[in-house]
């Protein structure tokens, strides 16, 4: 299991990165079929398993835009199944061949996608913030930066 920007191990083997439910014996988890050493589905994507700053597990990715790529997620601290959004501008990134570091194209681009902050990412999806007494909804919780500036 992959952690990005943490020092200390967080163990979140018993879960199915598929549907975040406990994995059970077997290779695949009875519950949604997902097979538990599949690797992430595109080279894009941050793999299964990979622990962001201690809090957050990834799981497998729901979906991909030009902004950014979505993945089923588990928060270790409240112990419950989340979404997380990565800030993921297709034509400008590309992530580090076996790890979580995203590359960033050219100077340009780097200063353009340094200068993106939390504040600026959530506002691109400010419904989501707007909907928060439609239960059915995700609630928009955090925003993590990364630990070291070279990483952007």
């Amino acid at each position: 299991m992959e952690n990005a920007g943490a020092s200390a191990s967080v163990n979140a083997a018993g879960l199915c990165m598929g549907c975040m439910a406990p994995a059970a014996g077997g290779l695949f988890c009875p519950q949604c079929g997902w097979k538990y050493a599949a690797p992430a589905a595109s080279i894009l994507h941050l793999g299964p398993g990979t622990v962001l700053q201690n809090t957050y597990v990834v799981g497998r990715a729901l979906g991909q835009g030009g902004f950014g790529i979505t993945y089923l997620g588990w928060d270790l601290q409240l112990h419950r199944k989340v979404a997380i959004k990565e800030y993921f501008p297709q034509l400008v990134a590309a992530r580090v061949a076996g790890a979580p570091t995203v590359a960033i194209a050219t100077t340009r681009a780097r200063e353009d996608y340094g200068h993106m902050d939390c504040r600026a990412f959530s506002t691109r999806d400010a419904f989501w913030r707007a909907s928060a007494t439609i239960p059915a909804l995700c609630r928009y919780s955090t925003c993590l930066k990364p630990t070291r500036p070279d990483i952007w």
